[in-house]
């Protein structure tokens, strides 16, 4: 069954038409569809005929051509949307018109998504969403080479009828939060009382919240076309209004290179690099091979290897390097800033599985490492390493977390970071393993190096904080922070830091101490995980809950840190900042905790909480006269007692909300904490 619907006191039943079969379980394309139709739910289904059939050689769908949902516009006319693919397979969608439910249907176009932004659409879900005032269409995005389905994309248009200049949101991917393996089919739910509209939630959401389903973690790996997928709920909360800071002219990088180009063998003399190894061993450039990325291996088993590029040309001051990077044990990779001045005088900023280091090679060649510092790192783990060189001062980032600070006072190298000259990598000498680089860029770091800040009065202890943010890009070197316990209203001393970094699989939280000095803080869980990319152009659902000492952070559903740290029990001000690349908040909110509570109860009485169209979050019976109701995110919609007494106030239902029963003739007081952007 593709979808199911009720209209005018008749059911109609539109069925899925298969010519082919899928590993000997499932019908294969090509795909077509029907409709049938019945006086009861119940009763028996009589025929009516087909809505969507195949079209001809070279049209957009020449494969597939299947019903996926139905519209119904003001002046009578039936709008059938459908999924069609070609035999390469494209997918696009399709849109036909009729005058009765059962049809018959008349195709308008079978592509009607603009091809720049419409990805590999299928089972499109279309509605009209009054909270934003336009046409709202959800599909799944499939991923090709991989056969399956990956993540669930919105459309947005002002016309029902005409999708060319829609907007696009990828709001669900495979990840902790959404489903593992796959993700697709997403449904609104619609209420059969109001012609089969999907149900605009104002409850909790201002603007209308939809509660959808959609289809995730098949029984096995092997996907088989949904076999084996489980159903599950999930909202859609728009907002109206976010908070954006735009990225400082200059912060875009002005050379990169992710050794895609490159062909394996000798670097020099490709993208700009010239080998200053002499005798050493070469790094080796290792090219694309299927799923995995190209990168520049700096194994060297003779001695210290040399690389600079020649594109950018002479750097100075002020600068920003940055590498995605993995060592052996023992082994290291460092930037090259200023090759080429005073003779061959020049800096190199190593980091390694243990440490990182500030050296100086002055014109006689000699070399000295005048700051040094040792932190915890992991030989083997991919990591983002920065170097920013600005203001005579040089600061080493791991991970987004600052670990070194060095402002020079001999006048060599003050001229060296002035005079500037070529930038390029190194490697550290002994040491046999690999050394392995992902992506190098340079760049100018964003204006006088401070970030933009938005700073809240607010005094706190313990809570729940939830936002979504999204960057304009995944370059390595954006990034944004949200502190919180900070202990003034007038600077970013003296508190916590989490941030949350463009193109890393990692959000990373430090202490900062009077000085304004970042400290790595130690202890994680060992349950935290990292593998979730920051991408760009997608709305990450950050949440950080602070509880007394312990703190953790949820990356999409996915725990990035784990720690327990008493400097700051509480603070008087929150803060944001970014910079870097543009970032987008929306839907910040800050709570007490993660359980409403319902007093006034008697034992056996079933109390529910409830989201958007009623989806069923938690329920349980009481066995005292009082429950905790437990939610991984908020607001909800609702609560009621055994299905009659509901509550469901204006703003919806938080976490830290006490209700006392019996909740019917009005809503309680909501808690007051909750700075939003909305």
């Amino acid at each position: 069954m593709l979808f199911f619907e009720k209209r005018a006191g008749v059911y109609y039943l539109h069925r899925l038409t298969a010519g082919g079969i899928i590993s000997g379980q499932i019908c294969g394309s090509p795909y077509s569809s029907d409709v049938w139709s019945s006086s009861s739910v119940t009763g028996t289904y009589t025929y009516i005929g087909a809505t969507v059939v195949p079209g001809a050689s070279g049209a957009a769908d020449s494969r597939d051509g299947y019903a996926s949902c139905m519209v119904l516009d003001g002046a009578g006319t039936y709008h059938l949307f459908y999924s069609s693919t070609t035999s390469d397979p494209i997918y696009q969608v399709g849109r036909s018109t009729g005058t009765a439910p059962g049809g018959p249907f008349t195709k308008v176009s079978a592509a009607i998504l603009p091809a720049a932004i419409k990805g590999q659409p299928e089972n499109p879900e279309v509605f009209y969403h009054s909270g934003l005032g336009c046409w709202v269409m959800l599909t799944n995005q499939v991923n090709v080479s991989a056969g399956k389905t990956v993540s669930n994309r919105a459309f947005f248009s002002a016309s029902l009828t005409d999708w060319s200049a829609a907007s696009f949101c990828d709001y669900q991917r495979i990840c902790p939060m959404d489903g593992a393996n796959v993700i697709g089919l997403p449904r609104a739910a619609r209420s059969s009382a109001a012609n089969n509209l999907p149900v605009i939630d104002t409850a909790s959401n201002a603007l209308g919240a939809v509660a959808q389903t959609y289809d995730t973690n098949p029984t096995s790996a092997n996907d088989f076309n949904h076999v084996g997928r489980k159903i599950l709920w999930s909202a859609l909360e728009p907002a109206a209004k976010g908070l954006l800071f735009t990225a400082p002219a200059g912060a875009a990088p002005l050379f990169q290179d992710d050794f895609s180009t490159e062909t394996a063998g000798t670097l020099g003399g490709q993208n700009g690099w010239v080998d200053y190894s002499g005798s050493n061993a070469k790094p080796v450039v290792v090219a694309a091979n299927g799923s995995v990325p190209a990168y520049l291996n700096m194994q060297s088993s003779v001695g210290a290897s040399l690389v600079v590029n020649t594109k950018p040309g002479v750097v100075t001051q002020p600068a920003a390097f940055s590498m995605k990077a993995n060592f052996a044990a023992n082994c290291g990779v460092g930037f090259v800033f200023g090759y080429g001045t005073s003779s061959v005088s020049f800096f190199h900023f190593d980091f390694d599985d243990v440490g990182c280091a500030i050296a100086w090679v002055n014109a006689s060649g000699s070399e000295t490492t005048p700051a040094s510092v040792s932190y915890s790192s992991v030989a083997g783990v991919d990591t983002v390493f920065q170097a920013t060189v600005q203001n005579g001062t040089i600061v080493l980032t791991a991970n987004g977390t600052k670990v070194l600070t060095y402002t020079p006072t001999a006048s060599d190298q003050i001229a060296c970071l002035s005079n500037g000259g070529s930038i390029g990598l190194r490697n550290g000498y002994p040491g046999n393993g690999t050394r392995i680089v992902r992506s190098f860029s340079y760049s100018v770091p964003a204006s006088a190096g401070v970030a933009k800040t938005l700073t809240r009065s607010l005094t706190h202890a313990n809570f729940v904080a939830e936002f979504a943010v999204m960057f304009d890009t995944s370059v390595s070197g954006g990034y944004c922070d949200l502190f919180y316990r900070l202990q003034s209203t007038t600077d970013l001393n003296n508190g916590y830091r989490l941030r949350l970094s463009a193109g890393t699989p990692i959000a990373s939280a430090v202490a900062v101490d009077v000085a304004g000095v970042d400290y790595p803080i130690t202890g994680m869980g060992t349950d935290v995980q990292a593998t979730q990319g920051v991408l760009a152009n997608f709305w990450h659902r950050v949440k950080l809950t602070v509880q007394g000492n312990r703190h953790q952070v949820f990356v999409d559903g996915e725990k990035q840190a784990d720690f327990v740290d008493a400097n700051f029990l509480s603070g008087v001000a929150l803060a944001l900042s970014a910079a870097g690349s543009n970032s987008r908040f929306r839907l910040m909110s800050l709570r007490s905790g993660d359980e409403v509570a319902v007093t006034g109860l008697t034992p056996g009485q079933v109390v529910t909480l409830r989201g958007p169209a009623g989806m069923p979050i938690t329920s349980k019976v009481a066995k005292n006269d009082t429950v905790l109701l437990r939610a991984n995110h908020y607001p909800q919609t609702s609560i009621d007692v055994g299905g009659v007494d509901v509550l469901a106030p204006s703003g919806g239902i938080w976490g830290g909300d006490v209700i006392a029963y019996p909740i019917s003739g009005g809503g309680q007081p909501l808690p007051g904490f909750r700075p939003g952007f909305h």
